[in-house]
């Protein structure tokens, strides 16, 4: 989730949305919760590999933002991530997200240097996250989505049938 600051900056197609906002951590839920004050938000601790601490289906819409790159695996391992905020979608609903890719996308050398630091830090675990595996995890999870690149950030919106 981070700090929140998308959510805070965006327009939402509704005037008024229930966020329910899911983190591992305490501290960045009530940080992201305090920025979204002017929001109904409900903070939940959970772990995106495994299944959300909420209703199935009780939700219109997921956000996987800049998240799929910060768990330890391959995405092969982590596209369950994608399943569960799929499980947590209504029919109709929308699962959307973003991730910093290391192959099938390109890559600047200041991108490679500063992708390879991440990953030996531990704040990235993206070595061997390619366009193709996560093109393939959507469509294990969904008939119908869209996934671009920019630069080497693959975007994607997927409607759940």
């Amino acid at each position: 989730m981070g700090t929140g600051y998308l959510l805070a900056n965006t327009r939402f197609p509704v005037s008024n949305p229930k966020i329910t906002l899911v983190d591992l951590n305490p501290s960045t839920l009530d940080f992201t919760a305090d920025r979204l004050a002017f929001y109904e938000t409900t903070k939940v601790i959970g772990n995106a590999l495994e299944p959300l601490p909420v209703p199935e289906e009780s939700h219109d819409s997921a956000a996987l933002s800049f998240l799929l790159h910060c768990i330890p695996g391959s995405l092969r391992e982590k596209g369950t991530a994608i399943r569960h905020a799929a499980a947590a979608v209504r029919p109709g609903g929308t699962v959307f997200g973003s991730t910093v890719l290391s192959s099938g996308v390109p890559v600047t050398g200041a991108g490679r240097w500063l992708m390879d630091n991440l990953n030996k830090k531990g704040v990235f675990h993206n070595d061997q996250d390619s366009l193709e595996d996560l093109r393939d995890q959507l469509k294990q999870n969904f008939e119908d989505f869209d996934l671009v690149v920019r630069g080497s950030v693959g975007l994607f919106r997927a409607r759940k049938g």
